[in-house]
């Protein structure tokens, strides 16, 4: 669920052939693929409606019911049990760092939302402050990837060696002007004379000037 709620915004507005959307439609599908031959011993004739409409792959196209399918195998290609290739990280543990930052994002949301100052999550800049040098650098890793996260226009990172507590989140009203494509607010908005209303990325997924 929190995978489909952040990516919607790259499949509604990047551009068709962007890596970045063509990443998000591979992930869906291969959830989807697997979802589909898993449920459909119990949702017999939805899962057969859905194999009816869905993209197939080639050693699939042939198949005419889910039901003549085998059930799902793991893609060597998505294994996150190898560490070693990896340089030892464990992607779950990572990302898990950072889905639980979800919900504190979301409470530091309505309490604006409450007082005013924004009506959707994307009218918000997210600031996050820490003390600890690790976590400042993880955060920094993944900072062009925070917005999408938390479905906000803005996420700023800081690292603040003197604050009593670790971990500090805090929202406002997010700065520039708002992209009439995306929602997306932005400061860089109107620099293009033939699209002055939408931002930098916009104007790169529709190749503008």
């Amino acid at each position: 669920m929190y995978y489909l709620d952040m990516v919607k915004g790259r499949l509604y507005t990047y551009a068709a052939d962007s890596a970045q959307r063509r990443a998000a439609q591979t992930a869906i599908y291969e959830v989807l693929n697997c979802l589909i031959r898993l449920a459909a011993p119990i949702l017999v004739f939805t899962a057969d409606e859905i194999w009816q409409s869905i993209p197939k792959e080639k050693q699939d196209a042939g198949c005419l019911s889910v039901h003549l399918l085998d059930f799902p195998k793991i893609n060597p290609l998505f294994k996150q049990n190898d560490l070693e290739s990896r340089g030892g990280k464990n992607v779950d543990q990572e990302l898990q760092a950072l889905i639980e930052l979800v919900p504190v994002v979301a409470k530091s949301l309505e309490e604006l939302r409450s007082q005013g100052e924004i009506g959707s999550s994307f009218d918000a800049q997210i600031n996050i402050l820490t003390k600890t040098q690790d976590r400042y650098t993880f955060l920094q890793s993944f900072s062009k990837e925070l917005p999408e996260i938390f479905k906000v226009s803005q996420v700023k990172i800081t690292l603040d060696e003197t604050r009593p507590e670790d971990l500090s989140v805090s929202a406002q009203k997010a700065q520039g002007h708002k992209c009439v494509r995306c929602w997306n607010y932005a400061t860089q908005i109107g620099k293009s004379q033939k699209h002055p209303l939408i931002c930098d990325n916009c104007l790169q997924a529709i190749g503008g000037k």
